[in-house]
């Protein structure tokens, strides 16, 4: 029987070293490896083989709203897990739709997580049996629901909307093209045609609009 290899992505000691043991427990699951941050992980995950990403959303560095799609770049066939002490709604509607396939709240049962890893690995969704009834249901219906701000949104290519997700996350130019591996010009050819595809005037519009369409949380600045 082939494992699932599992990737532990937390900033926290207790979890990158407790969580093996509890999921190795069970024989058909596997840990090949982990890391504190998103940059990090994105380092590790390079050449290496993995099913199903366990991912935080607060660390430094690069947090998991930030790594989700990166991950996705680097092991399209991976699916990503949150494990998170956040429970709000909004988190799980991001992390959903920058690409993740299931949301377990830490403090849950080690047997929810067990089995959160099994669905998504089947590409199937999960979320933590503590968070709201029909959060799926409705973020899956507000896909197809989408206004014209949105509509707008859809203009920027995939390569622009990762950049226009980590700029009103706060990351500079410079450290856009490090994380992106490409140069600060080539970033700022970038930020030009979003502005001008989504008809905005300045970072503060930015921000602004990214709120409007639940790409950012008001709340996520106190994270």
């Amino acid at each position: 029987m082939n494992k699932i290899r599992i990737f532990i992505v937390d900033d926290h000691p207790i979890v990158r070293e407790g969580l093996p043991q509890l999921l190795e427990s069970q024989g058909d699951l596997q840990v090949v490896g982990s890391a504190e941050n998103g940059e990090r992980a994105l380092e590790r995950l390079r050449g290496l083989e993995a099913d199903v990403i366990i991912l935080d959303i607060s660390m430094p560095v690069l947090n998991g709203f930030e790594t989700v799609g990166l991950i996705k770049e680097v092991l399209p066939d991976a699916e990503i897990l949150i494990y998170s002490m956040h429970n709000k709604e909004a988190y799980v509607h991001k992390v959903l739709h920058a690409g993740a396939r299931g949301y377990v709240l830490k403090g849950s049962p080690i047997s929810e997580l067990i089995e959160a890893v099994r669905t998504v690995h089947r590409k199937e969704f999960f979320l933590s049996g503590k968070l709201q009834n029909g959060v799926i249901e409705c973020y899956l219906t507000n896909r197809k629901e989408k206004n014209d701000e949105h509509s707008r949104y859809n203009l920027l290519s995939e390569r622009e909307q990762q950049v226009f997700r980590l700029m009103v996350e706060g990351k500079t130019t410079s450290e856009i093209g490090e994380i992106l591996c490409v140069s600060p010009k080539t970033i700022e050819k970038h930020r030009l045609n979003i502005m001008k595809k989504l008809e905005l005037r300045n970072p503060i519009d930015m921000v602004k609009y990214a709120v409007r369409i639940g790409l950012i949380d008001p709340d996520f600045w106190k994270a």
